[in-house]
């Protein structure tokens, strides 16, 4: 079972002389919901033609989700690359302004936001993380590559149609993993709490995946050394004051005390300090 939760799924697309992969989404599988689950869960689709809609429909849901009690998933069908999102009317949405308006909904709703990404190279949003903030998520699907229309349809169609019945994300995106064997899956899972707790072969991983991703460029050994350590200590957080003042804050547990529990996270720096040494030794 999920540990987030959700009343609401929108779908926004913002497409035009195309196949619209969004209505399509919405028109076979997921507008049938609402009758399928007896009114509990509302779908709704939404297109968007420029950044001033982009922007009224982001200031509208955060204050729906304030006063009304809408917990959203939301499923994006937009164009994007590593920079950001772009809308029909040519104008971009960068990561940064998505990741502003992802926060303040999801501090709103106590970190129970979802997001699956119908957008090229839309996982790059995860360059936006900042551990000393609060997280703009619970988790998220999307692909670090370019993405065709009908490999969206075809996995997310086999997605939603697996969540919405057994309401499991691990069956539903091993279905979206399976669903189009003709072509590899670029797609990927992210829980920013699994991600957080890598383990070091894994920063090792994600911090080559940086290096290649940002293009950066190191005059030293010495430097690239200084900065992958900058950057474990960012995930793993090598002072365990350091790690815990931050993951307070990232979690909202500052906010939300329950965050805690529900996440198991560690309740003293002495707890602390014995997961640092599991996962080290």
């Amino acid at each position: 079972m999920n540990t987030f939760d959700f009343n609401k799924i929108f779908v926004l697309e913002s497409l035009f002389g195309e196949r619209q992969t969004g209505k399509e989404l919405y028109q076979d599988i997921l507008r049938w919901q609402k009758f399928k689950h007896k009114g509990k869960l509302q779908i709704e689709f939404i297109e968007i033609a420029n950044k001033s809609e982009f922007n009224l429909f982001f200031e509208a849901l955060t204050h729906e989700c304030r006063t009304e009690g809408i917990m959203p998933i939301l499923h994006l069908e937009i164009h994007g690359n590593s920079y950001g999102l772009q809308l029909v009317s040519k104008e971009i949405v960068s990561w940064e302004e998505l990741y502003n308006y992802l926060v303040a909904i999801n501090i709103i709703i106590k970190n129970n936001l979802f997001l699956t990404l119908g957008v090229c190279e839309g996982a790059y949003l995860m360059s936006q993380i900042k551990p000393y903030k609060p997280v703009p998520f619970y988790g998220f699907i999307g692909s670090f590559q370019k993405i065709t229309s009908e490999d969206i349809i075809i996995r997310y169609s086999a997605f939603y149609t697996e969540f919405l019945e057994s309401f499991s994300v691990n069956k539903a995106i091993n279905m979206l993993f399976k669903s189009n064997p003709k072509l590899p899956s670029s797609y990927q899972l992210i829980k920013l709490y699994e991600d957080l707790w890598s383990t070091p072969k894994k920063i090792d991983e994600r911090f080559e995946n940086l290096v290649v991703r940002e293009n950066l460029v190191f005059v030293s050994r010495q430097e690239r050394r200084k900065n992958k350590r900058w950057f474990e200590k960012q995930l793993k957080g090598t002072k365990e004051q350091f790690r815990l003042k931050y993951m307070r804050t990232f979690f909202m547990v500052d906010k939300y005390p329950d965050q805690i529990e529900r996440f198991d996270l560690p309740q003293s720096i002495k707890d602390e300090i014995k997961i640092v040494t599991s996962e080290l030794f």
